[in-house]
């Protein structure tokens, strides 16, 4: 299979591998750009290479996150085991609620934004601070047209004015009905949709739940391996000691990452984007994958 990007391109056969990077070409079952001046950043480096099964993919993992990628700041240790224990065909008794709790998560979804109920209330006063004045208006108006006739002046122009002001007051009651019509629609929706987000958030609550006991049980499946794993790693590797069990983990992170490697059933050449890591050859041997080295992120 072969890759290109750029000034890199990777070919792996029959578990070998086969770099071209500027104007190199470096084959092997090993192949150490760490101190090449054009050495990719290891993210760089794994999207040139095949990707590994579906079992990467599940809530157990960060699929953000290459699982055969080693860089100095690896994923949690019971993930690295859930994902090995997943590659070893093992399941769990909540498989089949965690997959009813994905599936419910990716249903529920935010396909409308919140209602402006700001707006909404702000229209509802100016509405009726519009009312109010016209009332005090039309009262005034009546005022002037009732003193007019008692005192048998002409009361054509203050009936004109009153009638105006009837009108416009009758507008604006009708506008302000509709404002508040159109906030308790709002309202309705608004509760709806902080309903709809609660669900949601139970759901995806629901689904963390699940992943965390499926992780706890993929974790006790692989453990005595794990431990065996981390033994020949730190063997070979130069690097600090680490210990695994289901309750507890310590040590070195990258130790722990490599033994999850090591337990994992998978034929994904490793991109390993350690400095400090000695004895690739050995490493690859116990891996039994082909191994990639190049430099670290930053």
């Amino acid at each position: 299979m072969s890759h290109h990007a750029d000034s890199l391109s990777v070919v792996v056969d029959d578990g070998r591998l086969t770099v071209s990077i500027a104007d190199d070409t470096l084959t092997g079952r090993v192949v150490d750009l760490r101190e090449h001046t054009a050495s990719p950043l290891p993210t760089a480096l794994a999207d040139r290479l095949p990707r590994g099964a579906d079992w990467r993919d599940r809530p157990e993992f960060d699929a953000d996150r290459s699982f055969a990628t080693v860089t100095p700041d690896p994923p949690p240790a019971h993930r690295l085991a859930a994902v090995a224990a997943r590659s070893r065909g093992v399941t769990t008794p909540v498989d089949d609620a965690l997959a009813a709790a994905a599936t419910a998560d990716d249903l529920v979804t935010d396909a409308t934004e919140p209602p402006d109920l700001a707006t909404a209330r702000e229209r509802v006063v100016t509405t009726g601070n519009a009312v109010e004045r016209l009332r005090e208006r039309v009262s005034t108006l009546r005022g002037r047209l009732q003193a007019a006739r008692e005192t048998d002046g002409d009361p054509t122009d203050v009936q004109s004015e009153l009638d105006t002001a009837m009108r416009a007051l009758t507008e604006a009651e009708t506008d302000e009905l509709a404002a508040k019509q159109r906030l308790t629609r709002a309202r309705k929706r608004a509760r709806a949709h902080r309903d709809a987000h609660e669900r949601r958030l139970r759901r995806h609550d629901a689904r963390r739940n699940r992943a965390r006991e499926a992780r706890t049980h993929l974790a006790a499946a692989v453990a005595d391996r794990l431990a065996t794993a981390t033994e020949r790693v730190t063997d070979i590797t130069d690097r600090g000691r680490a210990t695994f069990d289901p309750d507890t983990v310590t040590g070195d992170p990258v130790t722990l990452h490599l033994a999850a490697l090591v337990v994992a059933e998978t034929a994904e050449p490793v991109v390993v984007g350690v400095a400090d890591l000695a004895d690739l050859p050995a490493l690859a041997e116990l891996l039994a994958v082909p191994v990639i080295a190049c430099r670290p992120p930053a």
